[in-house]
């Protein structure tokens, strides 16, 4: 992060972080070694140093860590980038961040089962909204149409007749799984509000859109911003929280604690 890859490997700065970075390497490295006295390496029961995914992370981020003392040929010099990986050794430091990263890791099921609800509604509002939209969406470019001829443009052959270029929006109900991707848009609440105009807007294949000429299809968008953005996305959110919660129990022990 502090170096500067344009800068003279010679100077002053490159050289006192190299200085700094293997300082910090031999202390990961005896590290490293003091536990694996204590513990063993891997044959020496459960608190074997290898047994903890932790501390295969660290050895691995410690050998890895080794290229700083090594003169690489320029082919090989890759191994050094993966020395970003020592930020990583903090997860293990701190119980904070470790609770965090363990609890996004053991909702990961929980994540899948929730993808796959939420896909499912995510396809039975698409086929609706195809239903509904199919073809809809498009609309007349009048940038080269003089100004008094752009009430005339009722169609997209008036349109073209006179200068227009007729096009269809980048959010649009075409076909399934355009309207999953533009639903999807809406979801994160990411120019959904375009998308709605346009679809209240619409008329009919080929017509020019007017102003709330499908009004009726309201409840339509409503629904699904209040399915897709509100309910669905807090759910991802709850599942985080809930296994963060027992994440911390298990680390923390509290869950072997007798209640009052």
């Amino acid at each position: 992060m502090l170096r500067k890859p344009l800068e003279d490997d010679k100077s002053n700065r490159e050289v006192t972080l190299q200085l700094i970075d293997q300082i910090l390497t031999v202390m990961f490295l005896f590290e490293c070694l003091f536990k694996i006295i204590v513990g063993g390496f891997l044959c020496n029961g459960p608190d074997s140093y290898m047994k903890s995914g932790w501390n295969i992370m660290d050895f691995f981020i410690a050998l890895t860590s080794m290229s700083v003392f090594l003169n690489l040929p320029n082919s090989f010099k890759v191994v050094r980038l993966l020395r970003i990986l020592k930020p990583l050794r903090m997860v293990n430091k701190y119980p904070g961040i470790r609770i965090a990263v363990e609890s996004i890791i053991q909702a990961v099921p929980q994540f899948i089962n929730l993808a796959m609800i939420s896909t499912l509604a995510l396809m039975m509002f698409s086929v609706l909204g195809t239903t509904f939209f199919k073809g809809l969406f498009n609309t007349c470019e009048m940038k080269n149409v003089p100004k008094n001829l752009v009430k005339r443009i009722d169609t997209k052959w008036e349109c073209i007749d006179l200068g227009g270029e007729w096009i269809n929006r980048p959010d649009n109900f075409d076909d399934v799984s355009q309207a999953m991707l533009t639903l999807f848009t809406a979801a994160t609440t990411e120019g959904w509000i375009d998308i709605m105009w346009a679809g209240l807007d619409s008329t009919s294949i080929n017509v020019m859109p007017k102003k709330d000429a499908s009004i009726g299809m309201l409840p339509y968008f409503l629904t699904f911003m209040m399915l897709g953005s509100c309910i669905f996305l807090n759910l991802f959110v709850g599942v985080v929280v809930d296994s963060n919660a027992t994440e911390k129990e298990k680390i923390l022990k509290t869950h072997l604690l007798t209640p009052l």
